[in-house]
């Protein structure tokens, strides 16, 4: 009798004696369609067959969570079950499709009709027969009750999903380093050495009742989907507090890591941002956007090293278990990680063939074949081999192509790839059908006319601020905060590529902005800051300053100057003239 596998340490299952016809009914109900759930392509030898007959009843439920869990972590089935080939892709689609519908639905009424949906994905016997008959005489003495202890499962977590896709990741092409923090998780790394134990005390004690609703909520939402996690010793205690949604009833939780971040490596990132559109895009392309759904949650952070991201809410210590924003090193672990993902969008049959994996492992030689494969006419770049262009953001990605019909065929490349990769689109963000007019990156991008807009919500947003803050500072004999300077600092940057003249009316507030002490501090404002604000609150919806073309026709000018040691001057497209005498101040 062949071994199966070892689910209790040392101890090996052996056959056991015959059983009675009810006994080996009650296999057939409940063994057979557990296996079914798992798989959609079973081929057993006959020896396999005998010995999954002979488990005892008790012994069900834990062979089929091994069996499950062996698959999760990426083991190649044949090597984990003796005698048993699957699809491991198509195991996790049918868990997740399961999965949902219990959670939405609950009860064995799910369970039967997904059974019968895969009906003629089972296959039993030596010789791979369809068993047609068997699994409607299964279903037909189907008990809800033993279906309910069977079918019933844990839900998984966004880290688990990905790790068990390392697979796909490694054929994509992801880095050595990103294969680690799929498989173990993201270390961390120190400048000098760990910081000593900490303990800034407890946080979020005095709530609203509309605060602690919320809390309660996200609480079980983020240990559900592992973002959080329970300690055990008291080490690293930071404070985490609640910042209010603009609009919404609703509050984002921010960890104060920032004692935390002065013993880490601090390294820069390269993003992509709507700067890049210029080279990327022409006029009359389309696109569809798309966000991550817990993108950060994506990547896990190494149990060796939860301990030194740990908080405590109203008495209850958590510790970190996914990427946090608050962390100095996540948005370089996560744009790396993301990395592969942009490149399977980008190149063309990256991944899908094993043979052509091992051939073109570096994303650069992908890119450089497919482009002479281009040029020669070999693959043009309308067809459905060809590979898009992506502006990826973080968590947020536009995907760029030249026709509508290109764009419908990238979408549903791209929303295979995903589940290929264990993430998961939101599908409450974004613009997933293709268009020419967009909002991204809280700009309004328009293909049809080449321009660059601020939304009409972002400009009421300015404007309220800005006016709220020439109020206060009226009353105030011209101080105000400096948290609340910087933020309408921040938003006024943020449109610098629609509004030329954003940088010159920031200047002045920006070094209003550097004389404060600290970030609670008040600032004064200086006349010409005071002119500034006033500006920013007049911005209209509909001007030359709102507004700007994407790409810009290139433009010639010719400029003569000449200097003495008492005066200097110029002309410009020998027009416009300029001169002066030189004083003391210059």
């Amino acid at each position: 009798m062949p071994k199966l596998f070892d689910l209790y340490g040392d101890k090996t299952h052996a056959a056991s004696s015959k059983k009675s016809n009810s006994s080996m009914k009650y296999e057939q109900m409940v063994l057979g369609p557990a296996l079914a759930y798992f798989h959609d392509a079973i081929v057993y030898e006959e020896e396999t067959v005998d010995l999954l007959q002979n488990l005892p009843e008790t012994e069900y439920t834990p062979f089929l969570e091994e069996l499950w869990n062996r698959m999760l972590r990426g083991h190649n089935t044949k090597k984990g079950v003796y005698g048993m080939s699957c699809n491991r892709y198509t195991m996790i689609g049918y868990r997740a499709m399961l999965e949902g519908d219990n959670e939405a639905h609950g009860g064995a009424e799910v369970v039967r009709a997904k059974l019968a949906f895969m009906e003629q994905k089972i296959y039993a016997g030596t010789k791979g027969v369809v068993a047609d008959t068997v699994l409607s005489k299964w279903l037909a003495e189907f008990d809800s009750s033993k279906a309910k202890n069977v079918m019933t499962v844990k839900q998984r977590t966004i880290q688990e999903y990905v790790r068990c896709r390392k697979g796909a990741w490694r054929a994509g092409g992801a880095s050595s380093e990103a294969l680690q923090w799929i498989a173990r998780g993201a270390k961390m790394r120190w400048v000098k050495g760990p910081p000593p134990d900490f303990d800034h005390g407890t946080s979020l004690r005095d709530l609203t009742q509309q605060q602690q609703e919320w809390l309660d909520i996200e609480t079980a939402r983020s240990l559900r989907t592992g973002a959080w996690v329970r300690a055990r010793r008291r080490r690293h205690v930071s404070r985490v507090f609640l910042v209010p949604k603009p609009g919404t009833n609703s509050w984002r939780l921010v960890m104060d890591f920032r004692w935390l971040n002065e013993f880490c490596v601090k390294s820069k990132c390269k993003m992509e941002t709507l700067k890049k559109l210029r080279r990327l895009a022409s006029q009359g392309d389309w696109c569809f956007t798309f966000d991550l759904k817990d993108g950060y949650h994506a990547v896990g952070i190494d149990p060796d090293f939860q301990e030194f991201m740990q908080f405590d809410i109203q008495g209850v210590l958590c510790q970190c278990g996914a990427l946090p924003f608050e962390w100095t090193d996540s948005p370089r672990i996560f744009v790396e990680l993301m990395k592969t993902l942009v490149e399977l969008i980008r190149s063309p049959q990256v991944g899908e063939d094993r043979h052509e994996v091992k051939k073109l492992r570096d994303g650069q030689e992908v890119r450089r074949r497919w482009a002479v494969r281009r040029r020669e006419g070999g693959l043009r770049r309308g067809s459905d081999r060809a590979g898009a262009r992506v502006l990826p953001y973080m968590d947020d990605f536009m995907v760029i192509t030249k026709t509508q019909d290109d764009a419908f065929v990238q979408r549903d490349r791209v929303s295979k790839r995903l589940p290929r990769l264990g993430l998961f689109r939101n599908e409450k963000k974004g613009h997933w059908e293709p268009t020419q007019l967009v909002e991204h990156l809280g700009l309004e991008v328009d293909f049809e006319e080449g321009l660059f807009r601020v939304t009409e919500r972002k400009l009421k947003k300015i404007h309220s601020k800005a006016t709220a803050i020439l109020c206060r500072a009226t009353r105030e004999q011209r101080w105000v905060q400096a948290r609340e300077l910087a933020g309408i600092n921040g938003l006024c940057q943020s449109v610098y590529l629609v509004v030329p003249m954003a940088r010159l009316y920031l200047r002045e507030l920006y070094f209003v902005l550097g004389k404060k002490s600290s970030w609670g501090s008040k600032v004064k404002l200086t006349r010409q800051a005071w002119g500034d604000l006033q500006w920013w609150a007049k911005l209209p919806a509909t001007s030359r300053w709102n507004g700007r073309k994407i790409w810009r026709s290139p433009t010639r000018a010719k400029l003569h100057t000449d200097s003495s040691m008492f005066a200097w001057g110029g002309v410009l497209n020998l027009k416009k003239e300029a001169r002066r005498f030189w004083n003391d101040e210059l």
